[in-house]
């Protein structure tokens, strides 16, 4: 019996794909405020159109009301929204005050007794405290005036969820309604196209990193998806080749992804191939990506201190272009002694070429 437990196949969770609109737009939200925005065309030109005033906004609305879906299955955007508008601010708030409790209580641990919802509620010093604890574990910047902000509209539930459900209209009606209707169809046949292929057999781990085609999955993943017993996956037409784990529970979680044909799929659909094909394509549309891949091939693997001088870029120009580069698939990384060590992958770059050559060589049947 012990030698069929040794042999047995790694038990994953189950793993669904689905178009779930307002995870999908809520996912687009978010990257209007991210550091990856500028790289994202969709998200770049979006942003543009919008006053700065509007984009803080959206940066606390569209993290904040990704807490309010709670797993939930809508058909469309308005109807998630009506129903938002309709919910008890308060036990919004009173939620969303449990879930930082419950958050410190697993990064921080038990060496010291952590503050009650009301004494976060109460005092500013003691809400701002608890978050820059967290954020010191999990090495992550520490935005102090955006806490304050929040800590302040923690003070009124009411026109809090009344702001965001405005906001929320507003960008649906102004920007995304007549754009998720050009992109659905893209996005149901990449849920066709990976509903196609059989998933059995593998760890949760493993059917991540091959959904979305990443080598090993973000820093933190398989800490939060430990335990999850249903995966779903949703592609986005905007986040590409980006990924997003935009809400988990204890026992559920929903990861956004890049639209693209996976290998094995039985469903094929010439417009996913295009739009995979101009992700890769527009990894290498950049002069200075180009002159660090080139660098790179010929050093065989440098750090990122080597890039930024062999290239002349400063440390922020530096950070995002390779990020760009590791993303779209044509640089791995490593952390060796305590600095990213880079390496070029021969293998992407003859996949990229080889898939503009097939996708020119099929009829198009759109």
């Amino acid at each position: 019996m012990d030698d069929l437990e040794l042999i047995a196949p790694p038990r994953g969770a189950r793993i669904t794909f689905a178009v779930e609109p307002v995870y999908n737009i809520l996912s687009s939200l978010i990257l209007l405020s991210d550091k990856v925005a500028d790289s994202l065309p969709w998200a770049r030109e979006t942003a543009a159109r919008l006053t700065p005033e509007q984009l803080r906004t959206n940066q606390w609305a569209a993290k904040q009301a990704s807490r309010y879906v709670e797993g939930v299955s809508w058909p469309g955007f308005p109807a998630w929204l009506d129903d938002l508008a309709a919910r008890d601010p308060y036990a919004l708030r009173d939620a969303e005050l449990d879930e930082l409790l419950e958050g410190a209580a697993e990064y921080l641990g038990e060496a010291e007794p952590l503050p009650t919802a009301e004494e976060l509620l109460a005092d500013a010093d003691t809400y701002l405290a608890l978050l820059e604890q967290i954020c010191q574990v999990k090495g992550h910047e520490c935005d102090l005036d955006s806490y304050r902000e929040r800590h302040e509209r923690l003070q009124d539930p009411p026109a809090s969820l009344a702001q965001i459900v405005a906001h929320l209209r507003m960008m649906w009606e102004e920007h995304l309604a007549a754009d998720w209707e050009k992109v659905e169809p893209l996005v149901q046949d990449a849920v066709a196209a990976f509903s196609s292929v059989t998933w059995s057999g593998r760890s949760t781990l493993e059917v991540v990193c091959e959904v979305i085609a990443r080598e090993e999955a973000p820093a933190d993943w398989d800490r939060r998806l430990k335990g999850v017993e249903e995966l779903v996956f949703i592609p986005s037409a905007h986040i590409s080749p980006y990924v997003l784990l935009i809400d988990e529970d204890d026992t559920r979680a929903w990861i956004v992804f890049g639209v693209r044909v996976p290998e094995g799929a039985t469903v094929q659909s010439p417009a996913l191939t295009r739009s995979e094909l101009l992700t890769r394509l527009a990894g290498l549309a950049d002069d200075t990506r180009l002159r660090i891949l080139k660098l790179v091939a010929e050093g065989g693997e440098l750090r990122s201190q080597d890039i930024m001088e062999g290239v002349g870029i400063s440390q922020s120009s530096a950070s995002r272009q390779l990020r760009e580069l590791v993303a779209t698939g044509y640089l791995s990384v490593e952390r060796r002694d305590g600095a990213k060590v880079y390496r070029l992958k021969q293998d992407r770059i003859s996949d990229t070429l080889g898939a503009l050559q097939r996708y020119l060589e099929t009829p198009d049947e759109s």
